[in-house]
């Protein structure tokens, strides 16, 4: 599987809660990975106390085991194991790191291997390796969140009574991005516990919201006039 999509969306938040409650393996792939050091930070998520081989070929083997070790033990409790690399431009931009997830890990052990990062990361997949990208058996895009969404988020998140003018200006202001939702919110739920009675446009009138992500200047709440 791949999941794309703009930074902020809550894609490894997302990603983070299924692996959590699932037992899965979830890795960040880092700038200058190699397959070894791609393969060492598998095997030290999976069992730190194996101590891996020099030699990428035996590397691989310990990896195999070990995947197939806590596959054996997720599925006796009926969770749906697989192996999430976050981050993972890197990844698919190495032939040789896509070629050993594919032919060495997830045919052989048919375990899903998730694929997150950015929107480029579709056709960079496409363009590096395109056998495995025939194999992706689902594309999933985060896109920004609606209304609906952010006043969803609101009444989980927030710990003070909000009015409804005051959660759309926030979807506005936040361009429907999760991060800055919740920046948002934490600005209107410190308002709201110093001051009384629900939090609205009116009663935060001219406060600090959340800071613009293009240009980092401060979004202020401001009333119509």
């Amino acid at each position: 599987m791949v999941v794309d999509g703009l930074p902020g969306l809550g894609k490894s938040r997302t990603l983070k809660w299924w692996a959590v409650h699932n037992g899965a393996l979830r890795i960040e792939a880092q700038p200058r990975w190699t397959v070894a050091w791609m393969l060492r930070e598998m095997l030290e998520k999976l069992d730190p106390k194996i101590k891996p081989f020099r030699s990428v070929e035996r590397l691989t083997k310990q990896v195999f085991e070990a995947l197939a070790k806590r596959h054996r033990e997720m599925a006796a409790r009926g969770s749906s194991f697989g192996v999430v690399i976050d981050e993972a431009e890197p990844v698919v931009r190495d032939k040789e790191m896509i070629e050993t997830l594919r032919l060495a890990l997830s045919d052989r052990l048919e375990i899903p291997f998730i694929l997150a990062g950015m929107d480029e990361i579709r056709s960079d997949l496409i363009r590096v390796t395109p056998q495995a990208a025939s194999r992706v058996s689902q594309y999933l895009e985060f896109h920004p969140a609606t209304l609906e969404d952010t006043v969803l988020l609101t009444r989980d998140l927030c710990e003070v009574e909000v009015r409804d003018d005051l959660v759309a200006f926030l979807h506005k202001a936040s361009a429907g991005f999760v991060r800055e939702i919740k920046e948002g919110l934490k600005s209107i739920e410190r308002f709201g516990k110093n001051n009384p009675g629900p939090v609205g446009i009116a009663e935060m009138d001219d406060h600090h919201l959340l800071n613009d992500r293009k240009t980092g200047k401060s979004i202020l709440v401001k009333s119509q006039k």
